[in-house]
């Protein structure tokens, strides 16, 4: 017998019992079964405040020797350019941790890892991947961060055994802002938002962790801060524009995550990067397509108030959390939503990491600066870092080929000889013979 659609989920709340060493749940059928008689439920457990229970704490660089004698290695679970992702236990008390080893050829290398090391210290929130130690070797460096084994968010929610509703979406969003609030409140930006950075905590549980600090920085107020690297499709207009960043630039990349968790498309893609550069400058995008007929009007207007040109017009972290969309108690509707674009745009995503977004963006930045450079009366003027030095080098994308189903993981960020930055001119980017 085909089934005419998921079955609604029990009805009223569940009744609870509980003794010493025994716990009884009884709950009322289904109103609806989907056209299909439900054989059984499946329950959901864990023991009280389990699940976000690792304790957090300062880490500072041990010797490299410690790491052999405290942890036992295990299967590898990813790598990519910038070395590999092992699964580890601590010795002495079982526990389950994450081990990146990192390849450090230079000491510049080493200040990076001790400059995200020191950013992580400052994030002891439940919502965002904790540090639990950090070695270091001669030419290597290993941070350990608690163990995520849930997998990607986008990917769970697309698995045949998951329905996703609106609700859903409300419910991933609000953690995510949580999240982004307290890293907020620490005046620390992390500047690369986007699906591959939300995880889910255990392939059963509904809890999301944020990780990937690689590229976030810690902001004073009173120090213009510009930076040339991001993720195409994600980033800010103020970013291509190289204008100082904030904390709002967040939530321009929070806005297209739910933009495309609502609807499988992405708001600003361009056929090429220049066209979804400009796009982006121009805050172009619009609710037009068939996956937003089962959208809500609330979930539209969160969206807009993220995907705003001026970032000073933005909703903060603090703000989403009091929007009317993310109150899930004023949110009834259970409409399924479909996760077909969705599906394809993972696919897509994969099929990126292959390197071919950072060869396009160091096209156009090269492209770029040589429009720039011919219209400047001062040619040879550089623009000042945010050190107050010239830019010489640009970061490109964090884009990486990984195969990693750890969650720990990070993606490696390279640099691009440019002479200067990108501007937020429509160009025409294409493939040279050598790529």
């Amino acid at each position: 017998m085909s089934s005419g659609g998921p079955p609604d989920p029990p009805s009223g709340k569940p009744c609870v019992s509980a003794d010493m060493d025994s716990v009884t749940v009884a709950w009322s059928s289904s109103p609806y079964d989907g056209g299909k008689i439900v054989t059984g439920f499946s329950v959901e457990y864990s023991l009280a405040g389990n699940e976000s229970a690792f304790e957090p704490r300062i880490v500072t660089l041990e010797p490299g020797l410690e790491f052999k004698i405290r942890f036992e290695v295990l299967e590898e679970l990813g790598k990519g350019r910038f070395g590999v992702v092992h699964k580890v236990v601590e010795k002495t008390t079982a526990q389950k941790l994450a081990a990146k080893f990192i390849k450090c050829r230079t000491s510049k290398d080493k200040e990076k890892v001790q400059d995200e090391i020191d950013i992580m210290n400052l994030l002891r929130h439940q919502k965002l991947l904790q540090l639990a130690a950090a070695f270091e070797n001669p030419k290597e460096m290993i941070m350990v961060t608690e163990y995520i084994s849930g997998g990607e968010l986008f990917e769970r929610v697309v698995a045949d055994d998951f329905t996703l509703t609106e609700k859903d979406c409300i419910l991933f969003m609000r953690q995510i802002c949580e999240g982004v609030a307290y890293m907020h409140s620490q005046n620390v930006v992390h500047l690369d938002l986007k699906p591959e950075n939300i995880m889910c905590h255990t392939r059963t549980s509904h809890e999301i962790k944020i990780i990937d600090f690689g590229l976030a920085q810690k902001l004073n107020p009173d120090t213009p801060v510009r930076v040339l690297f991001g993720t195409p499709e994600f980033i800010p207009p103020e970013i291509i524009n190289y204008e100082p960043i904030g904390i709002e630039s967040d939530m321009w990349s929070l806005g297209v995550i739910c933009y495309v968790l609502l609807s499988g498309l992405s708001p600003f893609m361009g056929d090429n990067d220049a066209e979804t550069f400009a796009n982006i400058t121009r805050a172009d995008y619009d609710f037009e397509d068939e996956a937003f007929n089962t959208v809500s009007q609330n979930a539209r207007d969160f969206i807009g108030a993220l995907l705003l040109k001026r970032k000073e017009d933005r909703l903060s972290a603090e703000q989403c959390l009091k929007h009317t969309w993310l109150d899930p108690e004023s949110h009834k509707n259970t409409v399924v939503l479909s996760t077909d674009k969705l599906k394809k745009f993972i696919i897509r995503r994969k099929w990126q990491k292959t390197g071919n977004a950072i060869r396009a963006l160091g096209r156009m930045a090269t492209l770029s600066a040589s429009r720039r450079n011919s219209a400047n009366s001062s040619p040879t003027t550089p623009r000042p870092s945010i050190t107050g030095n010239s830019v010489p080098r640009m970061s490109s994308l964090n884009e990486e080929n990984t195969d990693s189903d750890n969650n720990a993981s990070e993606n490696e960020t390279k640099s691009l000889t440019t002479e200067e930055i990108l501007s937020n001119d429509k160009i025409n980017c294409k493939d040279s013979p050598n790529d």
